[in-house]
């Protein structure tokens, strides 16, 4: 079925509105942050109004996508991070030596963290702004910012002397009186805490300790502005006006403002625009379209608004993070003497770009694990015989691994995946046979663990997945819709699959990414020779659901939620699929898009 609500965007007063409510809620704890980490008032001063001045720029070009909240935050927080690793004097607020032993166990603490990692958990301790917004403003995600904010308590509630956990419960409920002390649980959690707190002899000694230490981060005193903040942040709107017209902003805006005002923005946009854009998929009560992160025919990266099929944004060919907030690329100058390539980091949200390193080679990169801080690169020049490692946190180099004996393009862009939390990459090369096998590289010793043939597959015709939780890789040959699981940690395959039984294949069929896609429960999906779209559950591969078996498709994807299936068809125009039953939820025309990547659900 095909829905038709329409897609809500902001008309400029209600942008101004919304920055206006920003400019009074946020200053202060905007400033308090950026003082914490450099520990100098002209520089959070400036940090502070760089986060308002780029807010309010992108709300004039309509440039603004995800939350605008979290989106002032990371302005302000990578600006006082980017003075932090320009400026090596500068070493963040501390408290004197005359300060509690609480406090100055607290600041020890978050002061032994990378600067990135300090931000996470001042700006979900201190700030109590949540963890999607610690993780975002920080660059670490949220999930990190969890983990981070609960290690630092687990570390103060040990050197406070606290007692250790009774049983395995007590070590389950651990994290969540973390995120009980940042206001960070849900209603259910909340009760299941307090049920555990009535009974349990240690945990009520635990989340006093938790509490304890934002509390002794909280009394650090923060010497006041020289300057009125907000004044210079209201003054953006008079120094540059935004443009009066009729569009609305050209990306969608998940709002974090207070109900009054969103509820006036809503109104306003409804009546503004209604029948006058492209209806976007019926996700429910205040959910916006998902987004789909896909490459265009020139190889760069684009992000689309699912719902209406317009390009959001075009960022340049590289490799994007997992939770799609950064784009990695590299741009190679080759001359007699040789080869250097120039590293750069796109934020995906705000646009930004960020010079990072320059290294030797002719560089591409092929995966990014931020987990481990680093950038993955094949050589073109060895013929993508070498793999270049830079360390992220560094910005440099951390070594090269060169391909193993007998194998060609191991290193070749499009064909990596990772595992083990990044530890260990995935890599399709080319035997001395000509036949496709798969390579195993240590990111730990950075040298080649293994290599695995996978027999009767041409590399041409074959693309890699691999699940980034599990010891396992998936090759499938897009011709013969041959799936072929492979066991990484034994180094074999460990059985097949005919995807499209009695097809008899199309061995003019070449491979491209996009044809092998993960859902969220580890299902695979794959664009099969036949028609259609051939979903395998995890553990049993003789368990084969088709999709959309009318149509022959190019690409496919899953959204991060599950619940929708995108496939591209060769014209360009793709379709959203109901992934339990298969129904058709959204059919959209030509787009500029290649292939699909990730699929970002839409809140």
């Amino acid at each position: 079925m095909i829905d038709d609500v329409q897609r809500i965007e902001v008309e400029s007063d209600a942008a101004t509105t919304l920055y206006r409510e920003l400019v009074e809620r946020e200053t202060q704890s905007l400033y308090e942050i950026a003082m914490l980490l450099t520990g100098d008032r002209a520089v959070a001063e400036a940090a502070v109004t760089t986060g308002f001045r780029r807010l309010w720029q992108l709300l004039g070009e309509g440039e603004v996508f995800a939350d605008a909240e979290q989106l002032l935050y990371r302005a302000t927080v990578r600006a006082s991070l980017g003075q932090l690793n320009r400026n090596k004097s500068l070493r963040g607020l501390l408290p004197p030596t005359t300060a509690d032993d609480r406090q100055i166990t607290a600041f020890g603490i978050v002061g032994n963290l990378t600067a990135e990692q300090r931000a996470a958990v001042l700006v979900a301790a201190w700030l109590r702004r949540g963890y999607a917004t610690a993780g975002s403003a920080s660059g670490v995600g949220e999930a990190r910012a969890s983990d981070l904010a609960f290690a630092s308590r687990q570390e103060y509630r040990e050197a406070r002397g606290g007692p250790p956990d009774v049983d395995a419960v007590c070590h389950a409920i651990a994290p969540l009186l973390s995120a009980r002390a940042d206001g960070g649980l849900t209603a259910p959690e909340e009760e299941q805490v307090a049920d555990h707190l009535i009974t349990c002899p240690v945990c009520p000694t635990t989340a006093t300790l938790y509490d304890e230490f934002a509390t002794a981060l909280h009394g650090l005193r923060i010497p006041p502005p020289t300057t009125d903040l907000q004044e210079v942040a209201l003054g953006e709107i008079e120094r540059r006006p935004r443009a009066a017209s009729g569009s609305a902003l050209k990306r969608a805006l998940r709002l974090a403002i207070g109900p009054l005002v969103l509820v006036g923005v809503l109104i306003a946009a409804l009546i503004l625009l209604r029948g006058c854009s492209e209806p976007s998929i019926q996700t429910g009560a205040g959910r916006t379209s998902d987004v789909i992160l896909g490459t265009d025919p020139n190889g760069g990266l684009v992000e689309v608004d699912a719902g209406s099929g317009r390009i959001l944004a075009k960022l340049p060919a590289g490799v994007v993070s997992p939770d799609g907030q950064r784009d990695y690329t590299a741009a190679a100058t080759c001359a007699d003497t040789g080869c250097r390539t120039q590293l750069r980091v796109v934020d995906t949200a705000t646009l930004e770009a960020e010079d990072i390193g320059r290294i030797d080679g002719q560089l591409a990169p092929i995966a990014v694990t931020e987990a481990t801080k680093r950038l993955l690169l094949g050589d073109e020049a060895s013929g993508w015989s070498r793999l270049a490692v830079f360390d992220l946190e560094h910005h440099q180099l951390a070594g090269n691994v060169a391909a193993p004996a007998g194998y060609r393009e191991a290193y070749r862009p499009g064909t990596a995946a990772l595992t083990q939390g990044g530890a260990r990459l995935v890599t399709l090369g080319t035997g001395g046979a000509g036949e496709a096998g798969v390579v195993l590289t240590d990111l730990t010793a950075l040298q080649v663990a293994g290599t695995i043939a996978v027999p009767g597959t041409a590399p041409e015709r074959v693309v890699l997945l691999a699940p980034p939780d599990r010891p396992r890789a998936y090759v499938y040959d897009v011709a013969q819709g041959r799936l072929t699981v492979v066991d990484v940690d034994g180094r074999r395959v460990e059985g097949t699959a005919l995807l499209a039984p009695g097809s008899d294949g199309d061995q003019s069929l070449a491979a491209a990414p996009g044809m092998l896609a993960l859902g969220p429960d580890g299902s695979v999906y794959a664009v099969l020779p036949s028609g259609g779209i051939g979903v395998v559950a995890l553990g049993d591969l003789q368990a084969v659901r088709r999709l959309g078996e009318d149509q022959h498709y190019r690409a496919v994807a899953v959204a991060t939620d599950g619940k929708l299936v995108y496939g591209l068809r060769a014209d360009g125009s793709y379709v959203a699929l109901d992934a339990a039953t298969g129904e058709l939820r959204l059919r959209r025309a030509s787009v500029q898009v290649a292939s699909f990547g990730q699929v970002i659900a839409g809140e």
